[in-house]
């Protein structure tokens, strides 16, 4: 069996490139859990720059970049991939979007080896505050709970535009939004699964109905324009009471718009993996 492992994934259109939102999620880490704070930070593999302090972490965060493509120029943002040897070991990274527009929307991800005595949704919605995610999720990923659905496999962090808006047609080929016919703010039409806590942004309007989901859920809350759920009291439901977190998610999922979750697809049938 895997280890359980704790993901969170975020995805937004404000620009968190700036040193304030960096600094801002180092403290969030190191204040909810001192075992949370990265040891090791880079732009690439290795990942085996040591994390002496805040300066460290806010070097990496964020660097302007020219990225070429079938030889076009393209300005963009690098961001960094940090990492956790001792307890608690994690895995992290940062996207940013492109200046020019190629791509519109950040991205966090974070993995955490499981640990029961760590306030994961505290940690959760703090960086649900600050980057204003038009998707967030926090979940446990035990074995169970590690799913292939169409685009994705749900065994980790989900993030990225296209998770929530990409088509798969009959051929396997992935249709994607058209550019030229983009709405501000965009229209999230699917959803992998639902995870123990998420956060849905203006995105999703129409989706689902926001005071019916709050009301249903062991917590919720709807506050400008976001709405954030966790299906049970508690994280570790999914690895002790997996029956009845399991009958309480099929009922909220119930709650959504039909089709709005990501059909399971079987792995033969797989023809693409989005990881964000």
């Amino acid at each position: 069996m895997k280890n359980p492992i704790v993901a969170i994934g975020l995805t937004t259109y404000d620009d968190i490139s700036s040193a304030e939102i960096a600094r801002s999620v180092f403290r969030i880490l190191q204040k909810t859990d001192a075992r949370l704070c990265p040891e090791f930070v880079n732009w690439h593999e290795p990942i085996n720059v040591p994390v002496n302090d805040e300066a460290v972490w806010l070097e990496y965060w964020s660097r302007d970049a020219v990225l070429r493509l079938h030889g076009s120029a393209m300005d963009t943002k690098l961001g960094g991939l940090w990492r956790r040897r001792r307890s608690v070991q994690s895995w992290g990274c940062v996207s940013h979007a492109s200046t020019n527009g190629w791509n519109d929307d950040s991205t966090l991800s974070l993995s955490f080896r499981w640990n029961a005595s760590i306030d994961w949704w505290h940690l959760f919605s703090s960086l649900c505050n600050i980057l204003n995610p038009a998707y967030g999720m926090l979940h446990l990923f035990t074995d169970t709970e590690r799913k292939l659905v169409e685009l994705c496999n749900f065994d980790g962090p989900v993030v990225g535009e296209g998770v929530f808006t990409n088509k798969l047609s009959k051929d396997g080929n992935v249709i994607g939004v058209d550019r030229r016919k983009r709405t501000n703010p965009m229209q999230y039409c699917y959803i992998p699964e639902l995870s123990w806590g998420n956060c849905f942004g203006v995105e999703f309007k129409g989706v689902f109905n926001p005071e019916c989901l709050t009301k249903e859920a062991a917590f919720g809350k709807v506050d400008s324009g976001k709405t954030l759920i966790r299906i049970t009291e508690s994280l570790d439901d999914i690895l002790n009471d997996h029956e009845n977190f399991c009958a309480k998610r099929a009922y909220l999922r119930s709650l959504f718009r039909t089709g709005a979750f990501r059909d399971k697809v079987s792995p033969d049938d797989a023809r693409f993996s989005y990881r964000g």
